[in-house]
């Protein structure tokens, strides 16, 4: 039988990556509980996260604000697919920062 699991956002505290300052997140899943590795992050404005990659792909979904993505501007209701090992970046935090949830896929 499938499963349906409900998550309250609200009731999650936001994490803040130790040495990275202007940037933090909340898990809202995780491989963990049998899903993808779900979480809604936020930048501040001007926070830069430098060119990198990751072993599994992603999506980035922007909910609020505005992100620079290898100089190219993106919005609300923007979604980005980032292929797994893909070097991408620099990204930057738009000029009222920025709120995006990211999935990642196998």
């Amino acid at each position: 039988m499938g499963k349906v699991s409900s998550i309250d956002e609200s009731a999650i505290e936001w994490i803040q990556p130790p040495g990275k300052a202007g940037v933090h997140f909340k898990i809202l899943y995780s491989t963990a509980q049998g899903g993808p590795n779900v979480q809604l992050a936020e930048y501040e404005p001007g926070h830069e996260e430098h060119p990198h990659s990751h072993p599994t792909s992603e999506l980035l979904y922007i909910l609020e604000g505005e992100l620079s993505l290898d100089g190219e501007r993106v919005g609300p209701g923007t979604m980005l697919y980032v292929e797994k090992d893909t070097v991408y970046g620099p990204l930057i935090g738009g000029q009222h920062g920025v709120k995006f949830l990211r999935v990642e896929l196998p």
